[in-house]
């Protein structure tokens, strides 16, 4: 299978083995000595687990099988990307910046999902997508990773899209200062065309739907990838820190977190961001994540405006959220 370059059949293969990645404890250390912790699995589908700590290789891989036991085959990818992503906070750390936890589960969702979107408007079937995805070289995958962790925009050349009744995909960069990402690749990618589909029927909808992608496209995919990759901006936990200054909680999501937590703890401290942290990874939607943090910033400029201004007791995030979205619907 490797010499014929049938990957899809490669990884099948290795997961309903339960093959363990050799480098496998040797990667997550050099993850987690960078002061990176991981999760493994997808929230509200399989419980998170947090690995916070360096374990022996046969721990790590019963924890990867155990998650992925209903896709023997992901278990096998997820080793896979946690190698290349000890490779490249090896050689460029940059690309984790702002990144406190690395969650393998929304990588691989955004990962493949972007792939469904580069083949829209292709002679390939939705339910093919996931087979193509799995079926892309390590180089391919590795390189899909990197676009995604850098921020940088790609299209599947012609020859590719030629080439995929082969299964063979390349990419071609091309340098935009946007990121990319559609959810939950097999769901998603059909209930995307079948809408898409449905707009065409009418004859003005073509040109109606292009100009709605093109404009809010761009935003959810950032916001999407965003929120997988749990990137926040710069300085976010101690600008957060002087919120609970200025009130009793914070509310997330029926998250409560008390104004107590910076008695006990620094605006620079670890222990405070990850407190923070678990309260946001608890959103399993990346993009409503990211709509969070973004309120939870817009609410540290309201403190740097007004320092003498209070903001009351209980400060409902997810509230402010739902009634910004709906004055925009009343502005519409």
């Amino acid at each position: 299978a490797c010499e014929k370059r049938q990957w899809s059949l490669v990884r099948h293969t290795a997961g309903l083995l339960k093959k363990r990645v050799e480098d496998l404890a040797e990667s997550v250390t050099d993850l987690l000595v960078r002061e990176k912790q991981l999760t493994i699995g997808l929230p509200k589908v399989t419980t998170e687990r947090v690995i916070d700590r360096p374990l022996p290789p046969d721990e790590l891989h019963s924890i990867i099988f155990n998650i992925c036991a209903e896709d023997s085959c992901n278990a096998v990818l997820t080793q896979e990307l946690l190698v290349y992503l000890a490779m490249f906070i090896r050689t460029e750390p940059q690309l984790f910046k702002e990144m406190l936890r690395i969650r393998v589960g929304l990588i691989t969702e955004v990962i493949a999902s972007e792939m469904g979107r580069l083949l829209e408007g292709s002679d390939v079937e939705p339910e093919d997508i996931p087979e193509l995805f799995m079926n892309l070289s390590p180089f391919e995958m590795k390189t899909l990773l990197y676009h995604i962790l850098s921020g940088k925009e790609f299209n599947v050349s012609r020859d590719s899209r030629r080439a995929l009744t082969d299964r063979q995909v390349s990419f071609m960069n091309i340098d935009l200062p946007k990121r990319v990402g559609i959810k939950k690749l097999k769901k998603t990618i059909k209930s995307m065309h079948a809408r898409r589909s449905t707009d065409l029927l009418n004859d003005n909808s073509e040109h109606e739907y292009n100009h709605s992608l093109g404009r809010l496209g761009v935003w959810i995919r950032r916001r999407r990838v965003d929120g997988a990759l749990n990137r926040i901006p710069v300085d976010f936990y101690p600008k957060l820190w002087r919120i609970f200054e200025k009130c009793t909680a914070l509310s997330i999501e029926g998250h409560f977190l008390p104004n107590t937590i910076i008695q006990e703890m620094t605006p620079g401290e670890m222990k405070f961001a990850l407190r923070v942290e678990s309260a946001l990874n608890c959103i399993p939607q990346p993009e409503y994540r990211q709509l969070m943090v973004e309120a939870l910033m817009i609410l540290s400029l309201v403190v740097e405006t007004y320092p003498d201004q209070i903001l009351g007791e209980v400060i409902a995030v997810d509230e402010i959220v739902r009634e910004a979205h709906n004055l925009f619907l009343r502005d519409q």
